[in-house]
């Protein structure tokens, strides 16, 4: 004769217990984006209310403090439109970390939209080692009416797979 004892496995309490949720991924290391919009800016000259993080400011001059950014080379491209309506190309400089790029960019019309606008590859930043707290900051040059409209600047890591281009 045999005997089967059966046991419940819901607690004596009626509630089951719900599983515990799996960890989330690790970030990925090297391949990460930063975009530096308007309203994360720190400093803008002239200083400018940003009302909206998709509308671009007008400036001579903006600044942004990067909390975290690990060695290795990186791309900073710039999506902007004029903002004097000049048919003339607008110098313009990024520092960051004792780097220097300059570059020209080209005149854009800006539509009563605020649609139209150009993406420019402003160059490369080497970040030797693990950078803490250091501020980016985009110039217009050229005089006291150079201004370009900032909607963002993208500061991404280089691809291994392309560091070499002709003229490299």
């Amino acid at each position: 004769v045999w005997t089967i004892t059966m046991k419940s496995l819901k607690p004596k309490d009626g509630k089951v217990p719900m599983p515990e949720p799996n960890p989330p991924p690790p970030l990925p290391t090297g391949r990460n984006w930063i975009v530096l919009t308007p309203d994360l800016a720190e400093v803008t000259v002239p200083e400018v209310e940003i009302t909206s993080a998709s509308s671009g400011i007008a400036v001579h001059e903006v600044g942004w403090r990067i909390e975290f950014l690990p060695a290795g080379m990186y791309e900073v491209v710039l999506r902007y439109t004029s903002a004097t309506g000049s048919d003339l190309e607008t110098p313009i400089r990024v520092e960051f970390a004792g780097q220097r790029l300059d570059d020209e960019l080209p005149p854009v019309k800006r539509r009563e939209s605020g649609r139209e606008y150009r993406l420019a590859n402003l160059g490369r930043l080497s970040v030797p080692a693990v950078m803490n707290g250091e501020v980016l900051t985009l110039k217009a040059l050229g005089g006291g009416d150079a201004e370009v409209v900032v909607y963002e600047v993208v500061v991404a890591p280089l691809n291994p797979m392309l560091r070499s281009r002709p003229g490299d």
